[in-house]
C-alpha cells in the first residue's frame, strides 16, 4: 500500500516538480533506512515493482538537471541501489545505465563526474552480469576516465573497472590496454599512478584470466618501476607487482622472492629495498599461504623483521604492514606465532617515529578485528603494555591509533568479558596503568571503527 501510495505522487507531478524533490526523496530514504532491520528496503524489492516510484526523481535530474542537481540525483541513485535487491532491480537496469553513461560523456564538473561514476560502480557491484550488454560501453567510459585532468575522477574510474573486469570473459585486451596505458604516459606522472592502480584493481578482480604472454609483460614494466624516483609511481608498481605474485606459477613466484624480494642487501638503494618490502607486504597480504609456503616462512619473516629496524621510515613502515599481515596469517592458520614477532612489533612499538607507531597500531587493531575469536594472551600480554603507554603519547594521532588498537584487542565492543580475562594475567602496575585508561577506551568503543587503510600501496 505504501509502494501504491508513492507511486500515485510521483504520477501526479511533472518532470520539472520531481526534481525539485529529490533532497526530500534521499532523505526519505535514509529515514526509512534508518528504521529498517535489513540492508535493503522491502518496499524497494517488490517484484516487479521495485524502484518505479522513485527511479522518475533521479533518472530526470541526471538529464536535465543542472550540474548541482546532477551530482545530487547521481548520489541519491546510489543509495537507492544500495537499498534494492538484485532481483529488483533486474528490470531497470538498462533505464538506470543509460543516462548515467550518457552524461558521463559530456563535460561536466568533476564532482558530478565521481558521483555518477561512483552510482556506476555500486551498480556493477550489484547486479554484476546484468550489466554485459552495456560492457564495452562501459568499459570506454571508464579508460577515458582514467585521464581525466581530476585524480578523484581517475581514481572513481580505477574503483569502476575493477569491478567491471569481474564479469569480463576476456580479460587480456583489457590488460593490454591498461598496460600500454602506463607505458605511454612517462610525461603525467599522475595519470600513469592511477592507471596501475586501475591494473591493481583489474588483477584482483581477474587475476586468474590474465593470459601468461600479459603476465610476463606486465612483471617486466613493474619490475623497472620499482627503482622509480616518482614515490607514487614506486608504490602504485609495488602493489600491482605484490597483487599480481598470486597469479604467477610456482617456479615464476620462487625466482621472483628469491632474485629480488628476499633478498634485503645492506647497500641496496634505499628506494628499491622500498618497493621490494612493500611489494612483500602486499603479498603478505593477498596470498600469505604461497609465499610463506615451501618452507619460506622463517626467511619471509627474517626480511619483514630486517624492514621493520630499517633506517628509512618508509622501509621500515613497509616492514611493519608486512608482519602484521604475516601475524594475521599465523592467527587465521592456527600456527604458532613466533616470539620473535612479537619481540620486533613492540620495538616499533616504541620507535621514536610517529608514523611507525601508528602503522603498528593500525595493523594490531586491524588483525583484531579480522579474526572472530580473542587473540591468544600471548600475544595480547605481550603487546598490552606498551599500547597503554602509546594512550599517553604526546602525538594525538598516535594516541588515536592506540585507543582504537587496545579497544579491538580487548574487544570491548563486545562488552568486559575479554577485559577480565586480561585482567587477571597481568601484574598490579600493567593492570593499574590499564584501569586508568579504561574510561576514555569505553567512549572510544562507543564510536565507530574509523575508516583506516591499512594497505598503503592503495592511494585513495
Amino acid at each position: 500500500m505504501s509502494w501504491e501510495a508513492l507511486n500515485a505522487v510521483t504520477k501526479s507531478l511533472s518532470a520539472a516538480e520531481q526534481m525539485g524533490h529529490i533532497g526530500s526523496v534521499r532523505l526519505a530514504v535514509r529515514y526509512a533506512a534508518e528504521d529498517c532491520k535489513h540492508d535493503e528496503l522491502p518496499g524497494f524489492c517488490l517484484p516487479k515493482k521495485g524502484i518505479t516510484p522513485v527511479l522518475p526523481y533521479f533518472r530526470e535530474g541526471i538529464l536535465s538537471g543542472s550540474p548541482e542537481v546532477k551530482e545530487q540525483a547521481a548520489l541519491g541513485l546510489g543509495e537507492v541501489i544500495q537499498r534494492t535487491s538484485i532481483t529488483a532491480l533486474k528490470p531497470q537496469v538498462v533505464a538506470i545505465t543509460g543516462p548515467l553513461i550518457r552524461v558521463l560523456g559530456d563535460r561536466f564538473a568533476w564532482n558530478v563526474k565521481v558521483a555518477i561514476l561512483q552510482t556506476l560502480g555500486l551498480l556493477i557491484a550489484k547486479v554484476g552480469v546484468l550489466l554485459k550488454a552495456f560492457l564495452p560501453q562501459l568499459q570506454t567510459t571508464f579508460i577515458r576516465g582514467l585521464t581525466d585532468a581530476n585524480r578523484a575522477v581517475r581514481l572513481e574510474a580505477a574503483a569502476a573497472l575493477g569491478k567491471l573486469v569481474v564479469i569480463h570473459a576476456k580479460v587480456d585486451p583489457l590488460f593490454t590496454e591498461l598496460h600500454n596505458g602506463i607505458k605511454n604516459t612517462d610525461n603525467d606522472t599522475g595519470v600513469r599512478e592511477t592507471m596501475l592502480q586501475a591494473l591493481r584493481m583489474a588483477i584482483t578482480g581477474a587475476g586468474t584470466k590474465i593470459g601468461d604472454a600479459n603476465k610476463k609483460a606486465l612483471l617486466t614494466t613493474l619490475i623497472s618501476n620499482l627503482s622509480s624516483t616518482e614515490n607514487n609511481i614506486r608504490i602504485s608498481s609495488a602493489g600491482c607487482l605484490g597483487a599480481l605474485c598470486k597469479f604467477f606459477s610456482d617456479e615464476d613466484l620462487e625466482d621472483i622472492l628469491n632474485s629480488r624480494l628476499l633478498v634485503n642487501e645492506p647497500n641496496q638503494n634505499w628506494m628499491l629495498h622500498h618497493s621490494c618490502a612493500l611489494t612483500l607486504s602486499v603479498m603478505l597480504r593477498d596470498s600469505p599461504e604461497r609465499v610463506t609456503g615451501d618452507g619460506r616462512s622463517a626467511k619471509v619473516l627474517e626480511v619483514m623483521i630486517k624492514n621493520s629496524l630499517n633506517d628509512r621510515i618508509p622501509v621500515c613502515v613497509a616492514g611493519v604492514r608486512g608482519m602484521g599481515f604475516y601475524l594475521k596469517h599465523c592467527v587465521a592458520t592456527g600456527g604458532q606465532v613466533p616470539q620473535s614477532l612479537i619481540s620486533a612489533m613492540v620495538k616499533c612499538f616504541n620507535h621514536s617515529s610517529n608514523d611507525v607507531k601508528m602503522a603498528i597500531a593500525q595493523m594490531i587493531c586491524h588483525v583484531a578485528l579480522t579474526t572472530e575469536s580473542p587473540l591468544d594472551m600471548s600475544i595480547v600480554r605481550g603487546i598490552l603494555v606498551v599500547l597503554v603507554s602509546n594512550t599517553k603519547d604526546k602525538n594525538t594521532a598516535v594516541q588515536a591509533d592506540s585507543e582504537w588498537a587496545l579497544v579491538a584487542l580487548l574487544r570491548l565492543k563486545h562488552g568486559d568479558e575479554f577485559l577480565q580475562e586480561v585482567m587477571k594475567t597481568l601484574d598490579s602496575v600493567p593492570a593499574s596503568n590499564l584501569n586508568d585508561c579504561l574510561k576514555r577506551l569505553r567512549k572510544v568503543a562507543a564510536q565507530n571503527f574509523p575508516k583506516i587503510d591499512i594497505d598503503e600501496t592503495v592511494l585513495r
